[in-house]
């Protein structure tokens, strides 16, 4: 199923259309949909689509693997032989016919060679117009280092071509019959990975979907979590972190203490390994960006996060109970708290384009330091956002009640306060911004 992307989907037609050289970087974490956007890219490509995955194996075994791939393609009745990249390359700059080679994977080539950067700007550079080169790449540091001003490739790329997670509204065009309610409470726990939304039942129910696709130990988003996306990056880290993580722990301090080790280093390191990968991100408050004391750990995706909260470790308890009931006895008493900040994060993307994020503040007059959650800095100061997961609407008396108590304790640089609640509101004011749920989700889908 494909679904999304269209801006990415243009661009990429574009480059597979154009008349002139074409070479282009599309890179992204597993799961987010970069084969299924090329595939669907190279639908109308009028040519021949070489589609090929290197191996982790030496230079010389990915060379034969890639000259299989050509010949089995191509048809060639004297399949191509040998190991020598140069000589594969030439081969292809010699037919006569439109070719669009996609190498997937593109790390496990570079890594048996150090020297293979060079090789493909050489033949990009030599490239006769009628071959179109795609560099697939899922592990991320390799494809940072590709993009730096230092790297050959940096400046011969004629698009670069991130691919992330769906944001909230990108996720939503996957279910785009449901109401806004259950839109974020799928979004809440299933996340934004393309391979993830494509898993899901969207004519079950979210208690179904979670003990099939994720409790049940043969699930297939269970296997994909545990064999795939955990096997590529629990090579560098302690697995650990992420359990503390989806705990809600996420300050330095406390994921040393709850890990019990000393501060040698260990950690520091492995976080910067994580936020490379793109599993995790690291915040400030806006109007401490520098303090490094003030700094915040979270796992990115939604998805891998519930994993690591409601399945990582309870697996013989899951086991002794059976799926349903450790659903409906361990999980489903706590969502309405994991909605709630599911919600926050679906605000963070809604205001993405601002400055928006958690505001911190030493009271002098109180002594005491606070973080405030869901600030916006706008130009005439800070605006505090009070957001609300619940099932009623908001009356007049609830926020005026919610705004005299926050009153207490408010910096002077909070010029107002508004709300946002899930559930709408039961009043309208010239005084509040007030934005609830529906209008979150009326903004066009991306």
């Amino acid at each position: 199923m494909f679904a999304g992307r269209e801006k990415e989907l243009s661009e990429l037609k574009t480059q597979l259309d154009s008349t002139e050289k074409t070479f282009v970087l599309l890179y992204g974490k597993r799961g987010q949909g970069k084969s299924t956007l090329i595939s669907e890219a190279s639908k109308a490509f009028d040519g021949i689509v070489i589609n090929h995955f290197c191996a982790r194996t030496t230079f010389e075994g990915n060379i034969i693997l890639l000259n299989d791939s050509i010949s089995q393609t191509l048809g060639l009745e004297n399949p191509l032989k040998g190991k020598d990249f140069a000589e594969t390359f030439n081969f292809l700059k010699e037919q006569d016919k439109k070719i669009l080679l996609i190498i997937n994977e593109y790390h496990l080539l570079r890594n048996s060679n150090k020297t293979v950067d060079l090789l493909i700007h050489k033949f990009v550079q030599e490239m006769p117009d009628n071959i179109k080169l795609v560099l697939c790449e899922s592990y991320l540091p390799d494809a940072r280092d590709m993009l730096l001003e230092t790297n050959p490739l940096s400046e011969a790329f004629t698009l670069n071509l991130a691919i992330d997670e769906f944001d909230y509204l990108g996720a939503s065009v996957f279910y785009s019959r449901y109401n806004v309610k259950d839109k974020i409470q799928f979004y809440s726990v299933f996340g934004g990975s393309a391979f993830v939304l494509s898993k899901l039942d969207y004519w079950k129910s979210l208690e179904e979907n979670v003990i099939r696709l994720l409790l049940d130990k043969n699930g297939e988003l269970r296997i994909y979590i545990e064999q795939i996306v955990l096997a590529e990056i629990q090579k560098t880290f302690d697995v650990r972190i992420l359990q503390i993580l989806a705990a809600e722990k996420k300050r330095y301090k406390e994921i040393l203490d709850t890990l019990e080790i000393e501060d040698s280093g260990l950690l520091d390191k492995q976080l910067k390994i994580l936020l490379g990968m793109d599993v995790i991100v690291k915040s400030t408050p806006i109007n401490k960006t520098d303090d490094r004391k003030k700094q915040f750990y979270e796992i990115k995706d939604n998805f891998l996060r519930f994993y690591f909260l409601y399945v990582f470790g309870k697996e013989s308890l899951i086991y002794s109970i059976g799926e349903k009931k450790y659903y409906r006895q361990y999980i489903q008493p706590q969502l309405e708290s994991y909605f709630s900040s599911g919600f926050k994060k679906i605000i963070c993307e809604y205001f993405s384009d601002s400055n928006f994020g958690s505001y911190w503040y030493d009271s002098l007059r109180t002594k005491e330091s606070r973080q405030i959650e869901c600030v916006l800095e706008t130009e005439k100061g800070y605006e505090l956002f009070v957001v609300n997961y619940r099932k009623k609407p908001m009356s007049q008396i609830e926020c005026e009640t919610a705004e005299s108590q926050i009153r207490d304790f408010l910096s002077d640089d909070i010029r107002k306060v508004n709300f946002i609640s899930s559930a709408g509101f039961s009043f309208e004011s010239d005084v509040h911004r007030l934005i609830s749920s529906k209008d979150l989700y009326l903004v066009k889908s991306r």
